[in-house]
């Protein structure tokens, strides 16, 4: 079912709220972006010898860490790529993308709820009450909005964190969003921990992820061949 948008145009009032925590959420992206890709301690976490024997020196403290990261990275827009690839190498193939898959999913979620709370209503009355075709598409994607997550967690059209913030522009679910990631990007993190764990290599590896990605694919195949299925849960 699509979400019924509540949220009305953000007024005068409320804007100074939004506008700190944006300008907030904006210095913090910058500060994290010049400590990690700009001072030798925060190159030390993109070393993956570092950073394996460090989760092995804090084994149940390692995890925690790592998810928070990954979604603090996720949320302020900073590319998490190279995380997945640390986690395959620190945690294993399995650990790896399980750890990834449960903080990109809490990161997708918190990054639309942020981006709809910031921006949504004023998006909805600015645009879409005046555009007929974007309304239409509003209209579709509330109506299929876990098949389009997917499929742009399936295809990688766009980066992970901006497509969260787009998602939030949209009439698209939380459920949507959480399922829709946790199920869609495994493909993708499979294969940046598969490289963590120098499993490019390997054959087995190869066909573990061409199998998964044709399961993953049946939903929307069978969305364009059969959408008299889909009709009777209420996806048009």
């Amino acid at each position: 079912m699509p979400l019924a948008w509540s949220q009305s145009p953000p007024t005068v009032g409320r804007l100074g709220p939004r506008l700190a925590i944006f300008l907030f959420l904006l210095a913090l992206a910058l500060m994290a972006a010049w400590f990690i890709y700009g001072t030798p301690q925060g190159r030390q976490f993109q070393d993956k010898k570092f950073v394996h024997a460090w989760v092995h020196a804090h084994p149940c403290a390692a995890p925690t860490i790592f998810v928070v990261a990954y979604m603090v990275m996720s949320v302020l827009l900073l590319p998490v790529w190279w995380l997945q690839i640390v986690a395959g190498h620190a945690f294993g193939l399995v650990m790896g993308v399980v750890w990834c898959q449960l903080a990109a999913t809490i990161g997708a979620v918190l990054g639309l709820s942020i981006s709809r709370w910031l921006v949504g209503g004023w998006f909805r009355a600015r645009f879409e009450t005046r555009i007929q075709k974007l309304h239409f598409w509003q209209e579709k994607m509330g109506h299929n909005g876990l098949l389009v997550v997917m499929a742009v967690r399936l295809l990688h059209v766009l980066p992970f964190a901006i497509s969260n913030y787009l998602f939030g522009l949209t009439p698209i679910t939380i459920y949507d969003v959480a399922i829709g990631t946790l199920w869609g990007g495994i493909i993708s993190t499979s294969f940046y921990a598969g490289t963590g764990a120098g499993l490019l290599g390997a054959d087995h590896f190869w066909a573990a992820m061409a199998i998964i990605y044709v399961i993953l694919c049946i939903p929307l195949a069978l969305r364009y061949l059969r959408p008299q299925w889909f009709a009777r849960i209420g996806v048009e």
